[in-house]
Protein backbone atom coordinates (compact mmCIF):
# COMPACT_ATOMS: atom_id res chain seq x y z
CA UNK A 1 0.00 0.00 0.00
CA UNK A 2 2.82 2.31 0.15
CA UNK A 3 2.39 3.61 -3.73
CA UNK A 4 -1.11 4.23 -3.61
CA UNK A 5 -0.30 6.52 0.28
CA UNK A 6 2.22 8.48 -1.49
CA UNK A 7 -0.17 9.10 -4.14
CA UNK A 8 -2.60 10.16 -1.87
CA UNK A 9 -0.15 12.01 0.53
CA UNK A 10 0.70 13.56 -3.20
CA UNK A 11 -2.99 14.86 -3.37
CA UNK A 12 -2.91 16.16 -0.55
CA UNK A 13 0.52 18.22 -0.58
CA UNK A 14 -1.43 19.83 -4.04
CA UNK A 15 -4.30 20.66 -1.86
CA UNK A 16 -2.04 22.39 0.82
CA UNK A 17 0.19 24.18 -1.27
CA UNK A 18 -2.62 25.59 -3.62
CA UNK A 19 -4.54 27.01 -0.51
CA UNK A 20 -1.71 28.00 0.54
CA UNK A 21 -0.44 30.23 -2.63
CA UNK A 22 -2.95 30.39 -5.37
CA UNK A 23 -2.34 29.59 -8.87
CA UNK A 24 -0.26 32.48 -10.60
CA UNK A 25 1.98 33.36 -13.65
CA UNK A 26 5.81 33.14 -12.86
CA UNK A 27 8.02 36.30 -13.35
CA UNK A 28 9.39 35.11 -16.92
CA UNK A 29 5.87 34.04 -18.29
CA UNK A 30 5.36 36.50 -20.90
CA UNK A 31 8.83 35.22 -22.41
CA UNK A 32 7.37 31.80 -22.73
CA UNK A 33 3.98 32.79 -24.03
CA UNK A 34 5.43 34.89 -26.81
CA UNK A 35 7.99 31.89 -27.51
CA UNK A 36 4.71 29.47 -27.44
CA UNK A 37 3.07 32.31 -30.16
CA UNK A 38 6.14 32.05 -32.31
CA UNK A 39 6.06 28.31 -32.23
CA UNK A 40 2.43 28.35 -32.84
CA UNK A 41 2.81 30.58 -35.75
CA UNK A 42 2.48 33.87 -34.74
CA UNK A 43 4.15 36.11 -36.56
CA UNK A 44 6.92 37.35 -34.40
CA UNK A 45 10.45 38.57 -34.29
CA UNK A 46 12.40 35.53 -34.07
CA UNK A 47 14.17 37.56 -30.78
CA UNK A 48 11.44 36.56 -28.75
CA UNK A 49 12.49 32.21 -29.06
CA UNK A 50 15.53 33.22 -27.32
CA UNK A 51 14.51 30.95 -24.70
CA UNK A 52 13.99 27.22 -23.34
CA UNK A 53 11.83 25.89 -26.39
CA UNK A 54 10.14 22.94 -24.25
CA UNK A 55 8.15 24.70 -22.08
CA UNK A 56 6.95 26.92 -24.45
CA UNK A 57 6.44 24.08 -27.11
CA UNK A 58 3.88 22.57 -23.83
CA UNK A 59 2.46 26.22 -23.83
CA UNK A 60 2.09 26.32 -27.46
CA UNK A 61 -0.08 22.60 -27.06
CA UNK A 62 -2.03 23.32 -24.35
CA UNK A 63 -3.02 27.43 -24.58
CA UNK A 64 -2.80 28.08 -28.46
CA UNK A 65 -3.16 25.05 -30.15
CA UNK A 66 -6.06 23.66 -27.37
CA UNK A 67 -6.98 27.30 -26.12
CA UNK A 68 -7.01 26.18 -22.40
CA UNK A 69 -5.00 28.41 -19.78
CA UNK A 70 -5.86 26.40 -17.51
CA UNK A 71 -4.56 22.61 -19.00
CA UNK A 72 -0.58 23.64 -18.36
CA UNK A 73 -1.77 24.04 -14.70
CA UNK A 74 -3.56 20.88 -14.14
CA UNK A 75 -0.73 19.49 -15.77
CA UNK A 76 1.71 20.89 -13.29
CA UNK A 77 -0.41 20.08 -10.46
CA UNK A 78 -0.35 16.25 -11.90
CA UNK A 79 3.36 16.29 -11.75
CA UNK A 80 3.42 17.57 -7.91
CA UNK A 81 1.37 14.63 -6.92
CA UNK A 82 3.88 12.06 -8.66
CA UNK A 83 6.84 13.76 -8.04
CA UNK A 84 7.02 11.63 -4.19
CA UNK A 85 6.23 8.56 -5.69
CA UNK A 86 8.78 8.53 -8.30
CA UNK A 87 12.11 9.14 -5.72
CA UNK A 88 10.46 5.87 -4.00
CA UNK A 89 10.44 3.87 -7.30
CA UNK A 90 13.59 4.80 -8.00
CA UNK A 91 15.05 4.34 -4.21
CA UNK A 92 13.23 1.11 -3.23
CA UNK A 93 14.87 -1.79 -4.33
CA UNK A 94 18.18 -0.42 -1.99
CA UNK A 95 16.30 0.52 0.69
CA UNK A 96 12.55 0.64 1.14
CA UNK A 97 12.58 2.45 4.51
CA UNK A 98 15.37 5.01 2.78
CA UNK A 99 12.72 5.53 -0.09
CA UNK A 100 9.93 6.17 1.81
CA UNK A 101 11.97 8.90 4.35
CA UNK A 102 12.63 10.50 0.71
CA UNK A 103 9.36 10.63 -0.38
CA UNK A 104 8.10 12.11 2.19
CA UNK A 105 10.75 14.74 2.52
CA UNK A 106 10.68 15.39 -1.02
CA UNK A 107 6.61 15.73 -1.04
CA UNK A 108 6.65 17.70 2.55
CA UNK A 109 9.20 20.43 1.23
CA UNK A 110 7.45 23.41 0.53
CA UNK A 111 10.20 25.22 -1.63
CA UNK A 112 9.93 22.43 -4.02
CA UNK A 113 5.85 22.18 -3.69
CA UNK A 114 4.85 25.16 -4.63
CA UNK A 115 6.47 26.03 -7.00
CA UNK A 116 4.23 23.34 -9.45
CA UNK A 117 1.59 26.39 -8.66
CA UNK A 118 3.02 28.92 -10.87
CA UNK A 119 3.79 28.76 -14.99
CA UNK A 120 7.81 28.35 -15.14
CA UNK A 121 10.30 26.22 -16.87
CA UNK A 122 10.98 24.77 -13.00
CA UNK A 123 7.82 22.61 -12.65
CA UNK A 124 8.23 20.61 -15.91
CA UNK A 125 12.01 20.60 -14.94
CA UNK A 126 11.53 18.88 -11.54
CA UNK A 127 9.52 16.39 -12.83
CA UNK A 128 11.88 15.17 -15.38
CA UNK A 129 14.67 15.49 -13.00
CA UNK A 130 12.69 12.96 -11.50
CA UNK A 131 11.56 11.17 -13.67
CA UNK A 132 15.34 10.58 -14.93
CA UNK A 133 16.24 9.81 -11.84
CA UNK A 134 13.84 6.88 -11.12
CA UNK A 135 14.54 5.53 -14.53
CA UNK A 136 18.70 5.87 -14.01
CA UNK A 137 18.53 4.04 -11.14
CA UNK A 138 16.16 1.29 -11.78
CA UNK A 139 17.96 0.43 -15.07
CA UNK A 140 21.62 0.28 -13.69
CA UNK A 141 19.89 -2.11 -11.91
CA UNK A 142 18.89 -4.09 -14.94
CA UNK A 143 21.79 -6.51 -15.76
CA UNK A 144 20.09 -8.81 -18.76
CA UNK A 145 20.04 -7.47 -22.54
CA UNK A 146 16.79 -7.86 -23.48
CA UNK A 147 14.69 -5.84 -25.41
CA UNK A 148 12.80 -3.71 -22.85
CA UNK A 149 15.81 -2.99 -20.77
CA UNK A 150 17.27 -1.71 -24.25
CA UNK A 151 14.16 0.29 -24.33
CA UNK A 152 14.18 1.55 -20.76
CA UNK A 153 18.17 2.91 -21.96
CA UNK A 154 17.14 4.65 -24.84
CA UNK A 155 13.97 6.35 -22.62
CA UNK A 156 16.34 7.63 -20.37
CA UNK A 157 18.54 9.12 -23.10
CA UNK A 158 15.67 10.83 -24.40
CA UNK A 159 14.52 12.31 -21.02
CA UNK A 160 18.44 13.61 -20.50
CA UNK A 161 17.91 15.74 -23.81
CA UNK A 162 14.77 16.34 -22.52
CA UNK A 163 16.00 18.01 -19.43
CA UNK A 164 18.73 19.98 -21.89
CA UNK A 165 15.90 21.70 -23.40
CA UNK A 166 14.06 23.04 -20.30
CA UNK A 167 16.37 24.53 -18.45
CA UNK A 168 19.59 26.65 -19.08
CA UNK A 169 21.54 24.25 -16.46
CA UNK A 170 19.85 20.82 -17.23
CA UNK A 171 22.72 21.05 -20.56
CA UNK A 172 24.91 20.19 -17.84
CA UNK A 173 23.66 17.22 -16.63
CA UNK A 174 23.10 14.38 -19.42
CA UNK A 175 27.36 13.96 -19.28
CA UNK A 176 27.38 13.73 -15.38
CA UNK A 177 24.09 11.08 -15.48
CA UNK A 178 25.06 9.30 -18.53
CA UNK A 179 28.80 8.59 -16.52
CA UNK A 180 27.14 7.74 -13.41
CA UNK A 181 24.67 5.01 -16.08
CA UNK A 182 27.71 3.64 -17.07
CA UNK A 183 29.55 3.08 -13.48
CA UNK A 184 26.39 1.39 -12.53
CA UNK A 185 25.83 -0.91 -15.90
CA UNK A 186 29.35 -1.19 -16.82
CA UNK A 187 28.07 -1.95 -20.19
CA UNK A 188 29.39 0.44 -22.69
CA UNK A 189 27.09 -0.95 -25.03
CA UNK A 190 24.45 0.00 -23.15
CA UNK A 191 25.51 3.98 -23.56
CA UNK A 192 25.45 3.76 -26.99
CA UNK A 193 21.92 2.96 -26.57
CA UNK A 194 21.19 5.56 -24.23
CA UNK A 195 23.41 7.66 -26.32
CA UNK A 196 21.10 6.61 -29.27
CA UNK A 197 17.83 7.64 -27.06
CA UNK A 198 19.32 11.01 -26.71
CA UNK A 199 20.39 11.92 -30.44
CA UNK A 200 17.45 10.36 -31.78
CA UNK A 201 14.95 12.96 -29.32
CA UNK A 202 17.25 15.97 -30.28
CA UNK A 203 16.68 14.94 -33.92
CA UNK A 204 12.61 14.59 -33.45
CA UNK A 205 12.42 17.56 -31.66
CA UNK A 206 14.44 19.46 -34.36
CA UNK A 207 12.43 19.00 -37.09
CA UNK A 208 9.14 19.24 -35.63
Amino acid sequence: YTIPLLLALGVLRVVVFLLAYPLAHGADHLDYYLHAAFLGGVPLPVTVANTVPLYPALLAITYYGLGSSHLIFGIQLAMSAFEGTLYYLGLRRTSPLLAFICALVITGDPQIGILYNFTSTEPVYLFLLATSFCLLLIQARQQSRSRRTAAGDAALGMLLFALTITRTVGRYLYLPLGILFLLGTRDWRRVIVLAVGFIAASLIFNVL
